[in-house]
C-alpha cells in the first residue's frame, strides 16, 4: 500500500488547529524506528525543513535530515517519537545540534522555536531587511542561528 493510499484510510489530527497550524501532524503508525517516519515527516513539513523553510526543491545538495526537537542524549524516552521529530535541512540540524536549555531556563520562557507548534509571527518580528525575536523563544533561535 502507497503512503497516500494509507494516509486516505487514516485521519488527521491537528497539532493547534486545523484552521491556524501550518503543519498538520499526521496519524501515524505506532512503534516505529525515528528513520521509518521520514515519508510522513516530508508529507507534513511540505518537503521543507522546518527551521528555515527551504524546500527539497530549492536545497540541490544540501541534504534533509531528521532532527530530534528534544535532543536523543537528553531524552532517550522520545527518540523514536513521532511527535519529537522534525524535517530538517543538514544546516539547521547541525546548528541545533544537541542542544537543549536548562529546566532553570524553560521556567523562564527559554526553548527552541517548535515549528509544529508555534507561530512565527508570535516570537519573531521583521524589522526592514532584519529579522529579531519577539519572545525569550525568538531569543534561543535567533541567537543559535543568525
Amino acid at each position: 500500500m502507497t503512503l497516500d493510499a494509507e494516509r486516505s484510510k487514516q485521519s488527521v489530527r491537528p497539532s493547534r488547529s486545523a484552521s491556524a497550524a501550518l503543519v498538520v501532524r499526521s496519524v501515524v503508525p505506532a512503534g516505529l524506528n525515528y528513520p521509518e517516519y521520514k515519508p510522513y515527516l516530508r508529507h507534513d513539513f511540505f518537503y521543507s525543513c522546518s527551521y528555515c523553510t527551504i524546500a527539497e526543491s530549492e536545497a540541490e545538495a544540501v541534504r534533509l535530515t531528521i532532527d530530534h526537537y528534544e535532543p536523543q542524549t537528553a531524552r532517550e524516552d522520545l527518540v523514536h517519537d513521532y511527535h519529537n521529530l522534525m524535517y530538517c535541512c543538514e544546516c539547521c540540524n547541525s546548528r541545533k545540534g544537541n542542544r537543549c536549555p536548562p529546566e532553570s531556563a524553560r521556567k523562564d520562557g527559554y526553548r527552541f522555536f517548535r515549528p509544529d507548534q508555534d507561530f512565527r509571527h508570535e516570537h519573531f518580528e521583521r524589522k526592514g531587511r532584519e529579522v529579531t525575536h519577539k519572545t525569550n523563544v525568538g531569543f534561543l533561535l535567533y541567537k543559535h542561528w543568525i
